[in-house]
């Protein structure tokens, strides 16, 4: 596809639909009444690929708990760790499933940590607050750091989708290339998100209101619809 499709496909797609200002919604989980999919992975902090390699039916993976009251408002996931390992929520497929439209926007998602009596004050100091994976063409992984949440209050953490924004190629260490980010959010498959803070344990970390937003729209009226289309021929 070469520039003049894509150019046509985006607005197709995210502009055309959008009669208002705004940034499209591309995925959502709110947590209004289950957990829609989401999982929780535990790995060894210092070993980031059991999070890529873990399969599917291992002890690692496992379904948060669906809390409500208690989210931001309404529904959320919660999980509560005693271990030394860290914890990452993982989206489901049908979240990813159009993530390429996301190009431009953002990733947005409600956080609240905690520690219960007795837990532990040392941070992870982990640069992995969100990582996303394309495993099935490129075979790239990229992070993102992100602040802390602060404990005991929701926090909402905003991560922009392009190749300038703070994103890191794991394996060159360096940031990726517009190519490269695009490529990994068209064939996405995993999206893992930081869930716990504090080690050695007894922490709790909730999530709510996960977005992945396009980039902003600008207003467009059936009746002008003619004269943009002609820029295209």
């Amino acid at each position: 596809m070469n520039a003049r499709d894509m150019a046509i496909l985006v607005f197709l797609v995210l502009v055309l639909p959008c009669t208002v200002m705004g940034q499209p919604i591309i995925a959502s989980s709110t947590f209004d009444s289950d957990v829609e999919g989401w999982k929780v992975q535990s790995l060894d902090p210092g070993d980031f690929s059991i999070l890529y390699l873990c399969p599917e039916v291992s002890s690692c993976i496992y379904e948060p708990v669906y809390m409500s009251p208690g989210g931001n408002p309404g529904g959320c996931l919660f999980t509560a760790d005693s271990t030394s390992d860290a914890e990452f929520w993982r989206a489901p497929g049908a979240f990813l499933a159009g993530a390429v439209f996301a190009y431009g926007g953002e990733l947005r998602f409600d956080i609240r940590s905690g520690l219960t009596p007795g837990g532990g004050v040392e941070e992870y100091h982990i640069d992995h607050e969100v990582i996303l994976s394309d495993t099935s063409v490129t075979n790239i992984r990229l992070y993102y750091d992100l602040p802390y949440p602060t404990q005991s209050v929701w926090t909402t953490q905003s991560v922009p989708l392009y190749e300038t924004a703070g994103w890191i190629n794991e394996t060159t260490g360096i940031a990726p290339t517009q190519a490269e980010m695009i490529s990994v959010l068209l064939n996405l498959d995993h999206l893992w998100i930081l869930g716990e803070f504090y080690r050695p344990g007894f922490d709790s970390t909730r999530l709510d209101n996960v977005l992945l937003f396009g980039p902003e729209a600008i207003s467009v009226e059936p009746s002008s619809w003619g004269d943009v289309k002609s820029l295209y021929q």
